[in-house]
């Protein structure tokens, strides 16, 4: 029970090799939810099946053990409809793209509906294009149920699932010593304002000048967010048309941080794109400066 309890918290999978009740009854106490449970397989003792049992789309359970399986000659038990029934499984294609899923009940309303030979609808945003043929079961017009996958939120889609994609990035500027206070203040504004999902923002950055400054660091820190530092010569060769300041030029060398550091962010090596656009010019406040860009993103199925 300790070990498991242990491994629960700790491991992104675990593989019990013995009897199934076994695996049932020392997971049981320990179970939450399968958006942060690990994996759990169970493999027989002499490797003939192997079976996940929790988290087998968004945990990675099911893939875990066609691998495994693979590996050692075993037969992979695989339960989950969608599998079975060879129809598309959206947690599981969420995951793949790290998208995330703002609502497991319409998740599984989806599935449900696919698995009843229902139409969904499935639609994205700009930054977001979808290229080639959509999975059996959607279609591009409004359904019953849909799906979107967009960095925008739409509390207007009662029966919408949204797919975020982490592809927006803060560009900050700061006076020395601004709290991570001002900072959150102001890009919680502009996310609200654009009406921006919290969950798309992928990264920030900012010009090396502000390498050591504390504010900054919580503020990144505390959203989970990667931080790029530009030298001035860096930030100066990214094409836009930006909001310049003789003041800031004078203090950093550049015309514009915020704005430029958002695009160079935008441009880190991630997805397939066709480029990157600022979706929010500079804002100021309190000694903060932030502007919004975006990756563009495509997908395939």
């Amino acid at each position: 029970a300790e070990w498991t309890r242990d491994a629960f918290a700790q491991q992104d999978a675990i593989l019990f090799i013995g009897a199934t009740g076994i695996a049932v009854r020392s997971i049981a106490p320990y179970l939450k939810s399968k958006t942060t449970d690990p994996a759990v397989l169970v493999m027989d003792e002499q490797g003939n099946h192997i079976i996940p049992l929790v988290s087998g789309h968004i945990g990675g359970a099911n893939q875990l053990a066609t691998d495994i399986a693979e590996a050692v000659g075993a037969l992979p038990v695989i339960t989950t409809a969608t599998d079975l029934n060879h129809r598309f499984a959206v947690d599981l294609w969420a995951k793949k793209n790290n998208l995330f899923l703002d609502n497991m009940k319409l998740a599984k309303q989806v599935s449900a509906d696919l698995l009843q030979k229902k139409e969904v609808g499935f639609f994205c945003d700009e930054p977001v294009k979808i290229k080639g043929g959509l999975p059996r079961g959607f279609v591009s017009e409004r359904r019953e149920t849909n799906v979107c996958c967009s960095v925008y939120q739409r509390e207007c889609c009662d029966h919408t699932l949204l797919l975020v994609p982490k592809l927006v990035t803060l560009g900050l500027g700061c006076r020395r010593g601004t709290s991570e206070e001002k900072i959150r203040r102001l890009v919680d504004e502009l996310l609200e304002e654009q009406r921006i999902h919290p969950q798309a923002i992928a990264a920030a950055g900012t010009i090396d000048l502000k390498e050591g400054e504390e504010g900054l660091l919580e503020f990144c820190s505390l959203r989970n967010l990667n931080l790029f530092f530009y030298t001035k010569e860096e930030l100066q060769q990214i094409n836009g048309d930006f909001s310049s300041s003789e003041f800031v030029r004078r203090v950093t060398g550049v015309d514009n941080v915020c704005e430029r550091a958002a695009l160079a962010a935008a441009a880190e090596p991630g997805r397939e794109g066709d480029g990157e656009v600022l979706l929010v010019q500079k804002r100021a406040r309190d000694g903060v400066t932030a502007a919004i860009a975006a990756k563009s993103a495509v997908y395939r199925f």
